[in-house]
């Protein structure tokens, strides 16, 4: 989870994505969060990860219907 962390703030998109779906499922030990994880999977997504915006919008979908 530190590796990840580290990397996710250094910029790595790969991080970022993987930390921000840690956060939507509560993985990686991470109490869920779904302020931190739209914050990681935006910043990924702005630098162009290709699963990161369809991820966000499955995430917001759900959200939007429970």
């Amino acid at each position: 989870m530190w590796f990840y962390l580290r990397a996710a703030l250094r910029g790595d998109k790969e991080a970022q994505y993987k930390m921000g779906l840690s956060d939507l499922n509560g993985q990686l030990g991470l109490v869920r969060s779904y302020i931190h994880a739209e914050q990681c999977l935006e910043q990924a997504a702005h630098q162009g990860h290709p699963d990161a915006k369809a991820e966000l919008q499955k995430a917001f979908d759900r959200l939007a219907f429970c």
